[in-house]
């Protein structure tokens, strides 16, 4: 058997002591303070959605009233109705010509455009082209705007016409101008 002297005991001992507190650290604590921390994620997340489950459960209270005011905008006078776009668009040449016909002025042409969705409103809209004063195309642009449904005028041209009126004095344009109206979805 071998002896070895005090100090090397000493130090035997204070090895097999630090072989056994890693062994122990590493079979005990470590995978306690690995679970401790992945614990600690799944508050954080748990938490997470706790506090989007209770928005959603305030919002759904609002559900009801969110469904009202949907509903109130689809039936609300600003916007167009009608059984189809084309009988949408029909009754947008009616409502122009009539608006011409008010300030004395005849509608030359219409044509439909192309359907268009801008901020989940479905646009539908008509091309007119009609010669006028200039004062009768201020007062065609207002009734237009002040209308109801809501009608928006996008794009307005302007060029001289080569035809002038009976009245000399009187300068005649040609316009053109893009109107459109909003239907409101789950409407066409």
């Amino acid at each position: 058997m071998v002896t070895y002297p005090p100090f090397a005991r000493k130090l035997i001992a204070v090895g097999l002591l630090l072989a056994i507190s890693a062994g122990v650290y590493a079979a005990v604590v470590q995978p306690y303070l690995s679970h401790v921390s992945n614990l600690q994620d799944q508050i954080v997340q748990q938490s997470m959605l706790l506090e989007r489950l209770k928005t959603f459960a305030a919002e759904k209270d609002r559900l009801p009233t969110l469904d009202k005011q949907i509903e109130a905008l689809r039936t609300s006078p600003d916007f167009v109705t009608g059984g189809s776009e084309a009988l949408i668009t029909a009754t947008l040449q009616q409502r122009i010509a009539i608006i011409a016909e008010e300030v004395d002025t005849k509608v030359r042409s219409t044509r439909a455009l192309t359907a268009r969705e801008h901020n989940g409103l479905k646009l539908l809209g008509i091309q007119i082209q009609l010669t006028a004063s200039l004062q009768q195309i201020q007062e065609i642009l207002y009734e237009i705007e002040k209308s109801r449904p809501l009608l928006f005028v996008e794009t307005l041209h302007l060029t001289a016409s080569k035809d002038r009126s009976a009245d000399e004095n009187v300068d005649q344009l040609n316009a053109r101008l893009d109107v459109f109206a909003a239907v409101a979805s789950g409407r066409s």
